[in-house]
Order: structure tokens, then C-alpha cells, then sequence
């Protein structure tokens, strides 16, 4: 399996059915954690992802090109003041991005990458697997489009979560699983459209409703989403919803 395959996996878990190919869902999976950011390399002049916006004129280089920079010492005239030192320590100096570090593997376009499996365009992973277009996520499977969440699982767009699995475009979800559209919800589980909730199962719009009947309406929206993503390769955010922007044609 490789990112790709993983993410039509999680699709297929959270809404039923495949969506379509990953690239397709850069601009939707970036809603969150931005867009992967790269800087050209003053060594190679290759692109080196970066987790922070170091800005256009930074030298900068690939973590496996740092041995490639010069390493000459100061000379005297360098050190004669603070002000010749400074100027010169600048020269010399050189943000690094494309960082893979530990037991890494099949990862592209993404830096601070630590012990993980199977990431793009993300930073700032550690100790995970399949993760696309991410950011600050930790010991968890299956994340695209997540921020800020860790020891969590088959997770599409969803931010502040912990020990969650199966969220679709949720935030600050604490032990549940089967979140969508909702916000604020701790030891939860079978919830849509769902707000500052405790321990609460089988709701819509904060609703109670018997399971069979939850899980019929689940089927019916969730696949009404799907549909709507696979034309447009987009779904209005939670946010948008609130605001209104969902009328207004803001996908």
C-alpha cells in the first residue's frame, strides 16, 4: 500500500466509498495544515521542503546536502569586532529542510519527519504512517489534511484530536470515534453535525435518535458528501457552514 491507496482506504472507511486519486484533494487537504511550502537549495538549486516560512532570500539546503557547504574559519579581520562577526557568521549560516530523520521511509516534498512511514507534503510527523498533506501529527495512521493530533487513526481533515479514530472534519475530538462535521467532543461516538458534547452516542445536530435510525440517516448523508466530493474535490468546511458560505457557493 502507498499513500494513495491509503487514502481511497480512508475514504472508503469514513464515507463508504472512494473519492477519488489523492492529488486531486491537494487544495481540500491543505484547508488545515497549508500548503507545503518549499524553498530552492543554495547548493544544488533543487526544491527543499521546509516546515517554517523562512522567506525567499534564506540560504538554505537539503538536510543530505549539509556536508556539501563550505566550512572555512573566520579569519582575523572577521573577528575584530561584534560587527564583523556578526556579518560574517551570517554569511556562513544555513536553515536546513527536507529533514528524514530516524527509521523514515517513502517520504516526499516534507521536512521534520521522524521515524514514519509513507508521508507527503507534511512536516513535523513523528512516529507514523500514511499521512498526506499534514502537519504536527504524532503516533497515528492513516491522517490527510490533520493538524495538531496524535495516537489517532483514518482521520480526513480533522484538527486538536487525541486518541480518535475515523473523523471527517471534526476538531478538538477527544476519545471518540466515528466524528463528522463537529466540534468540542469528548468520549463521543456516531456523531454528525454535533457540538460541545460529552459521552453522547448516535446524534445529529446534537440530536439523540435510536441507532437504527441513526446509522440509516449516517448512510444517506455520508454518501450524499462522497457523491459531492467526487464531482467537485472539495466539501464546504465546518466553518463555511456556520458562516454561510455553503449558500453562497463557497466550496
Amino acid at each position: 500500500m502507498d499513500v494513495n491507496t491509503g487514502f481511497k482506504s480512508a475514504c472508503k472507511i469514513l464515507l463508504g466509498q472512494e473519492t477519488g486519486e489523492l492529488a486531486d484533494f491537494e487544495v481540500f487537504l491543505s484547508r488545515y495544515s497549508g500548503r507545503a511550502r518549499t524553498l530552492k537549495s543554495m547548493v544544488s538549486g533543487n526544491a527543499v521542503a521546509v516546515s517554517e516560512d523562512y522567506g525567499k532570500n534564506s540560504a538554505l539546503v537539503s538536510y543530505c546536502e549539509t556536508s556539501r557547504l563550505p566550512s572555512k574559519p573566520f579569519n582575523i579581520n572577521e573577528i575584530k569586532d561584534i560587527d564583523s562577526l556578526l556579518e560574517a557568521a551570517c554569511e556562513r549560516f544555513a536553515y536546513s529542510g527536507d529533514k528524514i530523520l530516524g527509521k523514515s521511509s517513502e517520504v516526499v516534498q516534507s521536512d521534520s519527519v521522524i521515524d514514519s512511514m509513507f508521508v507527503k507534503s507534511s512536516r513535523e510527523i513523528y512516529a507514523s504512517e500514511f499521512v498526506a498533506y499534514s502537519q504536527m501529527v504524532d503516533g497515528s495512521k492513516h491522517m490527510y489534511g490533520c493538524s495538531w493530533g496524535t495516537l489517532s487513526s483514518f482521520c480526513i481533515n480533522a484538527t486538536e484530536f487525541f486518541k480518535s479514530t475515523r473523523i471527517f472534519e471534526s476538531g478538538l475530538i477527544i476519545c471518540s470515534g466515528d466524528i463528522s462535521f463537529s466540534y468540542n467532543c469528548n468520549n463521543c461516538s456516531n456523531l454528525m453535525f454535533c457540538f460541545n458534547q460529552r459521552s453522547k452516542r448516535y446524534a445529529i445536530g446534537n440530536c439523540q435518535l435510536e441507532p437504527g435510525k441513526f446509522n440509516s440517516l449516517k448512510s444517506k448523508l455520508l454518501c450524499e458528501v462522497a457523491l459531492h466530493m467526487q464531482k467537485n474535490k472539495t466539501f464546504p468546511s465546518v466553518c463555511q457552514i456556520a458562516s454561510g458560505g455553503y449558500q453562497n457557493g463557497q466550496n
